[in-house]
């Protein structure tokens, strides 16, 4: 299959809310993503249901978007 007809006749959903990228010294809850690694946790999260006591650092006020369809596993990101 062609990259190009993976989005034929696909959703794509733009969030009402807003998100925050947080550093923090745990997972947050309610996050839509939490990456962890050795040195940080990062979590995707709601901005209204972000402490801001729980971060270490934020980005605040970004759009998130969920692509409703099946990818192959050799896709790596869109641009």
């Amino acid at each position: 299959m062609e990259l190009e007809d993976y989005f034929r006749c696909r959703k794509i959903n733009i969030w009402e809310e807003k998100f925050a990228i947080a550093k923090s010294k745990k997972p947050l809850p309610r996050s839509f993503a939490i990456t962890q690694d050795k040195t940080e946790i990062t979590a995707v999260i709601d901005q209204s249901k972000l402490k801001e006591e729980d971060a270490i650092e934020m980005e605040k006020d970004w759009k998130l978007l969920t692509f409703d369809m099946t990818i192959p596993f050799e896709l790596t990101g869109f641009l």
